[in-house]
Order: structure tokens, then sequence, then C-alpha cells
């Protein structure tokens, strides 16, 4: 398709672009959902994306063949998100085995380093000559030995359960007995069990609440199986249920009359069969126990599947090849005509354009020379405005009061003080005295230039140093705490 063919009208173009990528995400998408739901062995996650990879490869191949795309970001970006989502349906399914034998591995090592920190332990007490201690332990090592059996203990039974636990989880007492416990993960122990209470529900949708009574063993079970009492928000006794804590696999189910959080978020309703009173499969309709199919469910083959996502790949094809040759065949007609008068109007274009570059020209040297002359107004203006802001603060500070002299013992040697930026020692006299003694107050109007006392203390004068900050006006009133009196000196601050 061309482009210029394309920008007469977007919009013929727009559903086929819509349906070519939403098959594209079907194509993509039908293997890594349909093998995770369909898995019912446990798969390592690089053996499921190496199958996700390979599948989608060969889909890639077959629409090389029929359209030549050799473009690979389609087949590489959908089947990333399709296996991700595929791979998170396993986790959830229980059918991902990276964790489990990292779990193990981590238990393994735990129990290893259990085993050498005893014999190291015994190692050293037999070393000892202290006497009574090689027939006794300390209470610390006592506590430490006794987590290391626990561990070992737990290392055991866990290697048992990966080769001998049993799933009950399709009989209807599954989880109600102590002969078919709930099983969780042993690389969790109390931390599982508490998890997979938490998430359970009556058949109302009320949270259960449980209590914890006690544990026993039982014959051809691996580990000890704790027993809880489940209670209605009320405080009601409702079920009884068992839980074994050293479990390989994760039991997905959960007894008969409780629900999952998910379950009651989803609103699905659980049904049992009414001949043997098994869990009946939500998706396949089939009792787990007895097989009883409820209602016809249609299966389909690999081979099925593949031949009819074919088939809609080149009905897909057949439908962009169509459209697109029947737009081409109504616009090749007008399509010429229509270029050369583009042409034309592309060639008065050019001759417009050189005239206003030349015009552009023009003006730009213009622009400079304006530019110049306003930087220089602009400076002249600046100037001019600070000038001006100063002759405002000399006429306002000399306007009202009195300039230099209030009374002839309060009064400065000058009125007005003129000083340059980097000038420090300018000093003027400073005549302030009573006969009961008293305190000057200094005030400014600005922050050009300060004043400070040479002296702290004074019979009748002193001298003072002006201090200058920046350039400007500053009005510096003095007064004092004895009387009503004050003056006002001027300083001006030049650059």
């Amino acid at each position: 398709m061309k482009y210029e063919v394309f920008m007469q009208d977007p919009s013929a173009y727009i559903p086929v672009l819509i349906w070519s990528i939403l098959l594209t995400a079907l194509i993509y998408g039908v293997f890594p959902f349909w093998y995770s739901r369909i898995r019912n062995k446990p798969i390592s996650r690089k053996r499921y994306s190496v199958y996700c990879y390979l599948f989608n490869f060969l889909i890639k191949i077959v629409t090389l063949f029929i359209q030549y795309d050799i473009n690979m970001a389609p087949y590489m970006i959908w089947t990333s998100i399709f296996c991700y989502f595929g791979y998170k349906k396993l986790v959830l399914r229980g059918m991902i085995t990276d964790s489990a034998k990292a779990n193990a591995t981590n238990i393994n090592s735990d129990a290893n380093e259990s085993n050498s920190s005893i014999e190291e332990n015994i190692v050293t007490s037999e070393n000892e000559d202290t006497e009574g201690l090689n027939n006794e332990l300390s209470s610390a090592e006592l506590v430490k030995t006794i987590i290391d059996i626990q561990a070992k203990e737990t290392v055991r039974v866990y290697e048992a359960n990966k080769h001998e636990q049993p799933n009950d989880e399709n009989d209807a007492d599954f989880g109600l007995v102590p002969e078919k416990p709930i099983y969780t993960l042993a690389t969790k122990l109390v931390e599982g069990e508490q998890e997979y209470l938490d998430q359970l529900y009556n058949e109302k949708g009320e949270k259960v609440k449980w209590l914890r009574k006690g544990s026993i063993s039982v014959n051809n079970i691996n580990g000890m199986i704790d027993i809880y009492d489940m209670y209605l928000p009320s405080g009601e006794f409702y079920k009884t249920i068992y839980i074994n804590m050293y479990g390989a696999r994760l039991s997905n189910s959960v007894p008969r009359g409780f629900k999952t959080k998910k379950e009651i978020q989803e609103n699905k309703k659980i049904k049992y069969c009414s001949k043997c009173g098994s869990l009946i499969d939500n998706i396949t309709k089939q009792c787990t126990g007895c097989k009883k199919q409820y209602f016809k469910v249609i299966k389909f083959k690999k081979s099925y599947v593949i031949l009819v996502f074919l088939i809609l790949l080149l009905l897909t094809i057949n439908v962009i090849v169509t459209v697109t040759n029947n737009r081409l065949n109504e616009n090749n007609i007008d399509l010429n005509q229509h270029i050369d008068k583009q042409i034309e109007k592309i060639e008065l274009l050019e001759q417009k354009n050189k005239n206003l570059l030349a015009e552009v020209e023009i003006l730009e040297r213009e622009i400079a020379n304006n530019k110049s002359t306003i930087g220089r107004l602009n400076k002249q203006s600046l100037d001019n405005k600070i000038k001006a802001g100063h002759f405002t603060d000399i006429v306002n500070g000399t306007r009202y009061g009195n300039i230099g002299y209030a009374a002839s013992n309060f009064f400065a040697s000058d009125s007005v003080i003129v000083v340059s930026k980097g000038e420090f020692n300018k000093k003027f006299n400073l005549t302030a005295y009573w006969s009961n003694g008293g305190s000057v107050i200094v005030s400014y109007s600005s922050d050009a230039a300060k004043v400070s006392f040479d002296n702290e203390s004074w019979s009748k004068s002193t001298e003072m140093t002006v201090i200058p900050r920046e350039v400007g006006v500053t009005v510096v009133t003095f007064s004092n705490n004895v009387d009503s009196k004050s003056f006002k000196i001027l300083i001006v601050v030049e650059d």
C-alpha cells in the first residue's frame, strides 16, 4: 500500500488494520494460553517458553510463505506477552517446577549446614577437658539440636512427599478427614498454613475463623497433620479441616463447603456431582470422581486448531489483498491527474519560496539593525530608570524631617555623604549626649549602605564608618530613647 493512496482515504483502511492486529494477537496467543490450561504435569518455565517460541515460530514461517514479510517484531512481542501470562496461569495451577526445585535446594542446604554445625559441636565437645560436659548439653545447644533435628525431619518428609504425596483433591471428603489432608508447601511451614486459611470462606461468602486444636499422625501420610476447627463470624462451629504443612506441592482445591476469596470475587458457583458427591470441573463440566459428563464438551485436536488458524489467516490475507486492490483500482485513474496538478503547485511554490527567501534576508538585516538599536535604547532606559529611582529616594529622604541636625546635643558632621561601591573607610562624626545618658537608634530606607559605630560608648561624640553595599541611595534616620528628636543623613553609593 502506497502512502499517497493511504492518505487519500485513511478511514477506509482502519477496519483492515484493526482486524490485522487482532488476528495477529490471536494467532500468537492461542498456543501459550491453550497449553497453560491443558498441561497436567509439572514443567519448568524455560521449557514452557521454548515450546511457545518454537510453535509461534512455525506460524511465522507459514505466514512468511503466504505473504513475504520478514518483520519479526510482532512474533517476538506477542509471544513474549502471551508466554508471560501463560506462565502465570501455570503457577496458579501449581505446574511450574522452578520455584519448588529452588526451595528444595534451599532446604537441603540449610539441613547440610545444620548437620555440619552439629558435627562441629560434637567434635568440640569431645576435645573439652571439663568434666561433666561430655554427658549433658547446655540449654542453648539443646535448643539448637532440636532445631537441627526438626530441619532434618522437614527435609526428610519433604523429599518423601515429592514421590509419595497423594492427590485426593477430587474426593468429596478432601481436607475433612485426616487420611486426606490439605497440603501446603514445606518451604513455608506454618506461614503456608496461615496463607491457605486466610483465603477460606463458607459457601455463603462469609469469612471463617479458625482455631488450632493440635496435631496427629496418620498411617501412610508423611509428616504430622494439624487439626483446625473452623468457625463462622457469629462464633458458631462450622467444620474441622486437616492440613499437612510438609507438602512438596500445594493443594489448589478447598474442602467441600468452602470457597476461596477469588471464587467469591468472581461469583463462581461450586457444584458437586449428584451421583458421587465429588467436585464438578467448571471448565470441562465433568465430575472429578465418577467422570460423569453433565453436558457435551467439544474437544479439539492440536492439528484441527492449527488448521483452523491457517484457514483464518489465509482468509484474512485474502480480504486485505482484495480490499487494497479495489481501492487502488478506484484511485488509480485520478492519481496521475492529481500528481500532475501537485507538480504544478510544487513549481509555483518553489518560485514563491525563492521570492520569500529574498524578502526574508532583507527583513533579517532590518531586524538585526533594529535589535541593536533596541538594545542600546533599553540600556539607556534602564540607566534612566535607575537614576530616576535614586532621585526619588533623595527627594523622599529630604522632604520630611531634619537633615543632619536635630539639636545642639544630637547632630552629625555630614548631612549628605557620597561614597563609591568599593570605598570602606569613609567616616563622619556623630554628636549625641544627654545629662542622664541615652541610646542612639539607627534605621535605613534601603540596603544601599549601612553605618557602624567605631565606639560602643562615648561622652559627647564618636566616629562612624560608612559601609557601602550596592549602588543606590539610602536615608539613615538617627533617633534616641530620651526624647522624640531625630534627624536624617543621605548616603549615595556610586558605581
